[in-house]
């Protein structure tokens, strides 16, 4: 009796270590894994509908969602990240010639006229004439090429953050589609619910995910 309690304790020590390391695993990707039950929940009818079409080839139906889903998030993700970039580079580059050939009067010049009256008194109160600014400004610039190489670095950074997380997202989307069925059975079957509770919290949780997806696409596309 006393090996099998020591025994029993030993086993129980060792789920709950497992559960915990489990945890350590899952925990940076927690929040992609939630995402993708969220997007599970809301295309799983869809899922179901196409999967009939497809004569039962729940593969080849979630594969087709959760490349509409990658194509939907990275095409407008690409195309505003193309946009900055080029912004930006050309904003630093019109500004480092316009300083270097024609100095601080010949970059105030290209100022819309709006805000050139400003600028000029603002300049004309700083301590500083006119080739000491031009000098300063120029090293100013030059500085700032050190910190724009490490703001780019750490942009690059957490790119390789945000694919990592979307990867995981859609692997665990792909999943959630295709065995989402057996997953609910599981829930239910090692839940302390009521029979039939935790599908009706399943379901509420469904309802209310496509409830934010579509209220959030749909102010965004009146945005």
């Amino acid at each position: 009796m006393a090996s099998d309690q020591v025994a029993r304790r030993v086993f129980v020590g060792l789920i709950l270590l497992s559960i915990v390391l489990l945890c350590l695993v899952i925990r940076p990707f927690a929040e992609a894994f939630f995402l993708a039950a969220v997007l599970a929940g809301t295309f799983y009818g869809l899922h179901t509908r196409l999967r009939k079409r497809l004569h039962g080839h729940g593969n080849v139906s979630a594969g087709i969602i959760v490349s509409g889903i990658l194509l939907a998030l990275l095409l407008p993700l690409g195309g505003l990240t193309a946009f900055v970039v080029a912004e930006v580079s050309e904003g630093a580059r019109f500004v480092t010639e316009a300083v270097q050939k024609d100095g601080m009067t010949g970059l105030m010049e290209k100022l819309p006229s709006g805000i050139q009256g400003p600028v000029s008194k603002l300049i004309e109160r700083l301590p500083l004439e006119q080739a000491e600014l031009d000098q300063k400004l120029q090293e100013q610039m030059t500085n700032q090429g050190g910190t724009a190489a490490k703001a780019v670095t750490g942009a690059v950074a957490a790119t390789g953050s945000i694919i990592l997380q979307l990867t995981m997202m859609l692997i665990a989307l792909f999943f959630f589609l295709t065995d989402g069925a057996r997953l609910v059975q599981w829930f239910e079957s090692v839940s302390p619910l009521r029979r039939g509770q935790t599908r009706e919290l399943l379901r509420e949780f469904k309802s209310t995910s496509v409830s934010v997806l579509v209220s959030t696409i749909a102010t965004a596309g009146v945005q």
